[in-house]
């Protein structure tokens, strides 16, 4: 009994250690940031731009030369991501783009979106991209965007001048930017902010769950764990016994090559003694009457 009490707790410690080691070295875990795409809407809700989008897909880390994304891409990859959805009509130059950028933290969106902020922001940035001032404009349903009117100078004589809506704003994890540019300015800055506020509703519902990695079970690590456990727990349940048993069977062998070596040494004793007995003759009561008789007729 006391013996089992052992084995009992030996077993749990091997099962649980299998387990571990089969946790942190029998799975892997697969990024799919094209999970992203839950975390955007996909029509623009602008009209005169079609309802497909052109472009909806993942984007590259340098796609967005912000610093702090690099920074977490390298440090944190399955927790941040770069997507990107446009709509477009080639027949009037009306263009839409929504751009979300990932970040494992809300802090660290924070600094994404101030790093966008300050590209619309700061007159030498705006102007290298040749965007022209108009103003800012408020947009109610989403707190505290930041939101921007431009104008874009017109490059030849057959191109005109358009108006660039900008709105940012953050939502925990994820820094938005949403940009609507149209050479028709009316109705422009309503559209971008419907746009801003339909992507606002989307991520307070779909953020807080959301998770872009699966983890993939490699079957072959984990028969080789179970077997291991297996063998190791087989062992401990059977092995003392089977130790046992064998020592026990040494010390039987032992005993019956002592019983047969006992057993030669008696007969060789015997034998012996034999070879060294008086022989018969000598011993005899009638040997000394032969002998006289022997000798009486030789005389």
């Amino acid at each position: 009994m006391s013996s089992w009490r052992l084995r009992v707790p030996a077993i749990v410690i091997v099962l649980a250690l299998a387990g571990a080691g089969f946790a942190l070295f029998g799975s892997s875990t697969e990024i799919h940031r094209s999970e992203m795409s839950k975390l955007v809407v996909h029509t623009s809700g602008l009209a005169g731009v079609p309802h497909k989008p052109y472009l909806d897909k993942p984007q590259s880390f340098t796609s967005v030369p912000a610093k702090i994304l690099a920074q977490a891409a390298a440090s944190d990859p399955s927790h941040t991501g770069v997507y990107t959805v446009g709509w477009k009509n080639p027949a009037s130059s009306e263009n839409v783009g929504l751009l979300i950028e990932l970040l494992p933290t809300a802090s660290a969106a924070q600094s994404a979106r101030s790093e966008l902020q300050k590209e619309y922001a700061t007159k030498k940035s705006y102007q290298a991209a040749g965007l022209t001032l108009v103003g800012s404009f408020s947009v109610p349903k989403v707190p505290g965007a930041f939101a921007r009117e431009f104008t874009t100078t017109a490059t030849s004589t057959n191109s005109s001048p358009t108006t660039v809506e900008t709105v940012l704003f953050q939502v925990r994890r994820v820094a938005v930017s949403v940009m609507v540019q149209s050479v028709k300015s009316a109705g422009l800055r309503q559209g971008a902010s419907r746009l801003a506020s339909s992507e606002l509703q989307l991520l307070q519902r779909a953020e807080p769950h959301f998770a872009m990695t699966t983890s993939v079970h490699r079957a072959l690590t984990a028969l080789w764990y179970g077997l291991g456990a297996l063998g190791v727990s087989l062992a401990i349940i059977f092995g003392p016994t089977v130790l046992l048993e064998l020592q026990l069977s040494r010390e039987r062998r032992a005993e019956r090559a002592v019983r047969r070596e006992q057993r030669h040494v008696s007969a060789r004793g015997g034998k012996v003694l034999k070879r060294k007995s008086v022989p018969a003759w000598q011993t005899s009561r009638s040997a000394p009457r032969r002998y006289e008789q022997w000798f009486r007729s030789r005389h």
